[in-house]
Formats: structure tokens, sequence, C-alpha cells
């Protein structure tokens, strides 16, 4: 837990903050997504978030939030907060992220993370 939360905030450093609200890719906006690691996806038309994103550590679906995005490196940082067993307070994680086009159906979703590799996502038309 520390080595992920050390690689976060040296990751972080990199990042430039922009004036105004994270969002998600356009073409990506009002889709279901399948994805190979995380079950269906969806990101919402307004692009905030991407929403019933299946955890492989709990059992649940979170909502993952935009939180800032590189125009540099094309890379966006995601936040999600949930309850590690049963804590009482609230954890947050970070997903550094980033989305390559394959076909307009089909995407590569990539974590910049030490224990994640790539995640592909496709939706139906």
């Amino acid at each position: 837990m520390d080595m992920m939360l050390t690689y976060f905030l040296l990751a972080s450093l990199a990042f430039v903050s922009i004036e105004g609200a994270c969002e998600f890719p356009a073409e990506l906006r009002g889709y279901d997504w399948y994805t190979t690691s995380n079950g269906k996806v969806t990101i919402p038309s307004d692009g905030s978030t991407i929403v019933n994103f299946e955890s492989a550590i709990q059992s649940a679906t979170f909502t993952l939030t935009c939180s800032e995005y590189d125009n540099d490196t094309d890379r966006y940082i995601s936040t999600v907060q949930f309850k590690l067993f049963s804590a009482v307070d609230n954890f947050k994680a970070f997903f550094c992220m980033k989305f390559t086009k394959i076909t307009s159906m089909k995407y590569i979703m990539t974590y910049d993370t030490d224990c994640c590799g790539f995640v592909f996502m496709t939706h139906d038309v």
C-alpha cells in the first residue's frame, strides 16, 4: 500500500492542473463499454465519470471520477472512494489512465501502475 501511494505521489508531480472540470474523451461518452478486466462500464454523456467499474479487489462496482487531465501526455487521473473491509473511513484510490483508439468501437485503456497492464474496452452500436 505504501509503495502504491508513493508511486502515485511521484507520478502526480508530472501532472499539471487544468482549470475547469476534467472530462473523459468525447468519443467515449454515452456508451456502454465492455472491458476485459472491469466488466461493462458506462461513460455518461457528461464525461465526468466511469460508472459500474468492477473491482478486482472487492466484489463491488464503483464510480470513477475524472479528477485531472494532463494534456502533454494525454493521461487522466481518476479517483474512487470505497470502504476497505468494514472500515468506517472511506479510502481513495487513484487510477492513472490513457485511452488509445484502435477503431471507432475499440479502445485500449491503459493503467499506468505497477499492478495492472492494459484493458481492452469496446462497445456495441
